[in-house]
Order: C-alpha cells, then structure tokens, then sequence
C-alpha cells in the first residue's frame, strides 16, 4: 500500500537495480505496480531510470547486466 500511495505521488521513479537473480523478479513486478498505478490513479508518472548498484564483476549476472 505504501508503495502505490508513493507512485501516486510521484512524478517519476528511478529503480535501483542490484544485480542478482532475485531482483530480476522484484523489478518486474515494480514496473507492473508502476502500469497499474499509471492506468488508474496517475497518467503522468513515468520512469526516469534504472541505476545498477552493487555490481561485482566476479558474478556471472553481474556480467550479462
């Protein structure tokens, strides 16, 4: 709930992004809380960005990022 009252709020949103497996499925469903949100409650957010943190170039997902 928090979440949507703060896409509601919002102009835009910048997601930051850890690369690893898991993270892959939060953004997903982030970005689906962000289409919903854009449909009913606020037609102008959109995303700003996606910044990459944590990145370590020893992981194999780190890589394919």
């Amino acid at each position: 709930m928090l979440t949507i009252n703060g896409l509601t709020a919002a102009d835009g949103v910048i997601i930051p992004y850890k690369a690893d497996a898991l993270t892959v499925m939060g953004v997903g469903q982030l970005t689906e809380a962000i289409s919903e949100v854009k449909e009913f409650a606020n037609k102008e957010l959109k995303i700003n960005g996606i910044i990459i943190t944590m990145f370590d170039t020893r992981t194999n997902i780190s890589k394919n990022t």
